[in-house]
């Protein structure tokens, strides 16, 4: 039996470990924020930027600086040596924070180290599965690295709250946050150091694509890659932004205390949809049909979302599962299709400039959508809607994937 077969599922469960953790890291504090606010009381200001809910924040922000320097690294050096940096960076991080646990300054420094080793890893996915996987199951691996991302929120928004005293009409109310950095500390360790074994650059490389200047040229050049990343720049901002907004949105839906089940639906839906459709993408060898197919999905979704009266929660909870299927599954299949697209172009490159957009995006409609309330959110949710199926529409002109017919 050829050693890299079996070999090739232990690297890529490598690189999904220690993107797990990763994420994890970015939502501890705001998985808890108000316990965890208690917790660091009179060592920040509320009314600053540099309150609770800049931990989180961070990585927005530091994405949009690391995003392509990092594609870089791992297109110049290798999987090896990116995935490397990524990996020894959260472990850093992770163990700065837990070391530093009763320090608010020392949560923001280490969250910065970690949000420095973030597009290290998730920019890993499209690499990993051109280095070790066949084309025919690419969009599968490129699926399951994405799925460790979703994981990654579930076990923040799930381990933190269980480890924090988070009633505050109960004594010691924040206690247990030093706990909970101590626990996600020892899982980086052991996640670190699976990756640093295992990940390295694979049989199925091939060197000597475009340097990186001549690729963002090439990558414009491509009229597919245009679209994809108009999508990109639609679909992923617009997640991002849902996503940070979950309990305005919950306002909008009559929602006084939101008990955080229209995020959770959100991210099941998010984890079947990254299993379900990037292996049915590979099974067929089609990529354009399964991207019209999300885009066109997440129309009712929106739709649901923006015309639900108040009161129906569950109704709410429903559409957002919808959504996560539709947008989270369409993230894996475009990268691979934008990949193929662009081809000698760096896999790492198109991906990390697609996720790139996604964040700028994101940050431009969180800020929009922040802005008059709950209000404001179904306005925003309708024009969502009319752009999603305009997307629609333009995703038809897409071209399938050259290396997927042939």
């Amino acid at each position: 039996m050829n050693p890299v077969r079996p070999r090739r599922w232990f690297v890529l469960a490598a690189l999904m470990a220690v993107t797990l953790v990763c994420e994890a890291e970015w939502l501890l504090h705001a998985a808890v924020a108000r316990p965890a606010a208690a917790f660091y009381a009179g060592q920040f200001d509320p009314a600053s930027l540099f309150n609770i809910d800049f931990l989180a924040l961070s990585y927005m922000v530091v994405f949009l600086v690391a995003c392509l320097p990092a594609s870089w690294v791992l297109e110049r050096w290798g999987l090896g040596v990116g995935v490397g940096i990524g990996a020894a960076l959260t472990v850093a991080g992770a163990v700065g924070k837990a070391w530093m646990a009763s320090s608010f300054a020392g949560q923001i420094g280490f969250q910065v180290v970690l949000a420095v080793a973030q597009p290290f890893l998730i920019n890993a996915a499209t690499t990993l599965a051109r280095d070790w996987f066949a084309p025919h199951e690419r969009a599968t691996a490129a699926g399951l690295a994405s799925l460790a991302q979703y994981l990654g929120f579930v076990a923040a928004l799930t381990v933190a709250p269980a480890l924090v005293q988070a009633h505050p009409e109960l004594p010691n109310y924040g206690s247990g946050v030093d706990t909970a950095l101590l626990v996600f500390a020892l899982a980086a360790v052991a996640a670190g150091a699976f990756s640093l074994l295992l990940v390295r650059r694979g049989p199925l490389h091939v060197g000597g694509g475009p340097a990186f200047f001549a690729s963002l040229g090439q990558l414009w050049k491509s009229r597919d890659f245009r679209l994809t990343l108009l999508l990109f720049f639609l679909g992923l901002g617009m997640l991002n932004a849902i996503t940070s907004l979950t309990d305005t949105l919950a306002g909008s839906l009559g929602v006084e205390d939101s008990d955080g089940l229209l995020g959770v639906g959100l991210i099941v839906g998010g984890i079947l949809g990254a299993i379900v459709i990037p292996l049915l993408s590979d099974r067929w060898r089609r990529r354009k049909g399964f991207l019209i197919f999300c885009v066109a999905l997440a129309v009712p979704a929106l739709l649901a979302l923006a015309a639900a009266p108040q009161g129906w929660y569950a109704f709410g909870i429903g559409a957002m599962a919808v959504l996560g299927f539709a947008l989270m599954s369409a993230g894996p299949v475009g990268f691979q299709y934008a990949a193929e697209t662009t081809t000698p172009v760096p896999e790492s490159m198109s991906q990390g400039v697609l996720l790139l957009v996604g964040q700028i995006s994101g940050l431009v409609f969180t800020a929009g959508m922040s802005l008059g309330g709950p209000a404001a959110m179904k306005w925003w949710l309708g024009g969502f809607t009319v752009l999603m199926a305009a997307m629609a529409l333009l995703a038809l002109k897409l071209k399938e994937s050259k290396v997927e017919v042939t």
